[in-house]
């Protein structure tokens, strides 16, 4: 579809961006686009009294429909809403979209009013790989159902430079596993994305975060663990440089007994940089025998990078065992000294140290950018 300069975001736009939208979701955007007049621009927190409201100018952004490029074995079902005629799954769709992730802002209005929305669902044990190339700004929306006693692997690439929205909410049924992997590497630009899960009885969901790009990036990952025995990892890795600034959160609520979560952030900040890395997990009185866990650390390269990582507990029952650390500081110089007594310069020296802090990423095209970016 041809581009749409949207110089003032209204009812005719969203008709003529989504001519076959069913009733109720035309109506959904409706009391966005009027949200969106209301609500405010939402505060961006990149470090401990560093505060930010991005200065967006919705009526000069140009929204670009464009479909990802993605790869699909038979046993997915990939969706626009257009093309769902089953009643049955379209009553389903109604009855959960935005309902994990609620409108809270202006940025969220914007994002539920001109979103491409996807439907995605599973037949057997399956893997996806999804390609979003960012062009001025698009706003993307992904509902994941996934089967009982199946295994679902999606990886999403993201490139290009603009403004991008996303929000992803995931459906996971009883004793099935979802392994959501993100790679985002804009050029520059704004990413804002956020992503939920219900986690049903002896179900899986982890998250694999990777945020390398992107001048501004508000990044939160939410599993709600419902079901007995439920477990979710949320593993965020970032390496910023010059001036970015990340915003991440990960959050994990336990909702059910025997319930299991693990929080790990890892990061790395250059140059002028800024990072916040906030993690929560939070035993509610309904989930006795619970376990959950947090660690953050980040590698400073800079006197002028800043980072600070904010692990939160919070506990409603006795019978549980959380733990949680961080840490932020800069190269070990007795493991610079050693390196460099046995030949290395200090450039190659702190390169090796780097590159060690981040060998356990298994991406290929992770490790050859942070190296690109310590060349």
């Amino acid at each position: 579809m041809q581009a749409i300069t949207i110089m003032k975001p209204n009812e005719e736009t969203l008709r003529k961006l989504f001519p076959s939208d069913p009733s109720f979701l035309m109506e959904k955007r409706k009391q966005a686009l009027d949200a969106f007049e209301k609500k405010e621009m939402p505060l961006f927190k990149y470090g401990l009294g560093v505060f930010a409201r991005l200065d967006l100018d919705f009526e000069k952004l140009i929204l670009k429909k464009r479909a990802p490029q993605f790869s699909l074995s038979s046993d997915v079902k990939f969706f626009s809403l257009e093309e769902i005629k089953d009643e049955v799954l379209m009553n389903k769709i109604k009855d959960t979209l935005g309902t994990l992730l609620p409108l809270q802002n202006k940025i969220d209005a914007y994002h539920y009013a001109f979103c491409d929305i996807m439907v995605i669902m599973n037949e057997k044990d399956a893997k996806l790989d999804l390609s979003f190339i960012v062009e001025e700004c698009i706003a993307h929306h992904l509902l994941i159902f996934v089967k009982e006693h199946t295994t679902l692997h999606i990886t999403e690439r993201i490139k290009g430079e603009g403004t991008r929205t996303s929000k992803v909410e995931i459906i996971a049924e009883p004793f099935s596993q979802v392994h959501y992997t993100t790679l985002q590497m804009l050029e520059k630009g704004v990413h804002l994305t956020t992503k939920k899960a219900i986690v049903k009885e002896n179900a899986t969901v982890t998250w694999k975060e990777i945020v390398l790009g992107g001048d501004h990036v508000k990044s939160t990952i939410i599993s709600d663990l419902q079901g007995e025995h439920a477990h979710t990892n949320i593993d965020s890795l970032f390496f910023g440089v010059q001036q970015q600034m990340f915003d991440m959160h990960s959050i994990a609520h336990h909702q059910a007994p025997h319930t299991h979560s693990l929080i790990t952030a890892k990061g790395c900040l250059d140059h002028h940089a800024k990072a916040i890395s906030h993690g929560l997990i939070e035993i509610t009185p309904q989930a006795p025998y619970s376990e959950g866990s947090q660690k953050e650390s980040t590698l400073l390269l800079s006197d002028e990078a800043e980072s600070n990582a904010i692990p939160d507990l919070i506990i409603h029952h006795d019978e549980v065992k959380c733990s949680h650390a961080a840490s932020v500081g800069h190269i070990d110089q007795e493991s610079l000294f050693y390196l460099m007594s046995r030949g290395l310069t200090e450039q190659e020296a702190k390169k090796l140290i780097v590159e060690g802090f981040f060998a356990d990423s298994e991406d290929e095209e992770v490790q050859q950018r942070i190296k690109e970016r310590l060349s």
